[in-house]
């Protein structure tokens, strides 16, 4: 009666055993996948910081504890300075495309004026539609510049920056 007893005993220890050891690298997984979601540099930064907050909240590790707030101190003070870059150039590229529309319209006007105004106006229209088109050369090109920095923080913020590739030919 005893053998039987003790091996049912037994046995509900090493299910217990192996029940937690199975939880236990459950939670190992678990972290493991945290942890490379937070230092991932395909991860823009607001997806890190979030992982980050979680592994602060979350984790049962003193250690990991401390690396989470650690690391999202000096990341969320990017992820602010990004944020601010952004608005900053969102403001930025409208206020180009607003001077780009307005000088496409100058444009049109001075066009418009040149098939009725006589020849001696069409000189002074002539050299003041050379000077708007060059003006709106040079703002299509600010615009294209800003609209690529706006594009580029907004990747890094967001996690979709494109690697460039080097090739050799």
């Amino acid at each position: 009666l005893i053998a039987p007893v003790t091996t049912a005993v037994n046995a509900h220890f090493q299910a217990d055993l192996q029940l937690e050891l199975d939880r236990q690298k459950q939670a190992d997984e678990r972290t493991k996948l945290y942890l490379e979601r937070a230092i991932s540099a395909d991860a823009g930064a607001e997806s890190r910081v979030q992982v980050l907050r979680f592994l602060q909240i979350q984790a049962t590790d003193p250690e990991l504890q401390r690396w989470a707030v650690a690391e999202l101190e000096g990341l969320s003070e990017e992820v602010v300075e990004l944020k601010q870059k952004e608005e900053t150039l969102v403001t930025e590229v409208a206020q180009t495309q607003q001077t780009v529309a307005n000088l496409g319209i100058e444009q049109d006007e001075i066009v418009a004026k040149l098939a009725v105004e006589p020849p001696v106006e069409q000189a002074k229209l002539r050299l003041r539609l050379d000077t708007v088109n060059r003006t709106l050369e040079r703002e299509r090109m600010n615009q294209a510049e800003k609209s690529a920095r706006l594009s580029h923080v907004t990747n890094r913020l967001r996690g979709n920056e494109v690697k460039y590739v080097e090739t050799q030919i």
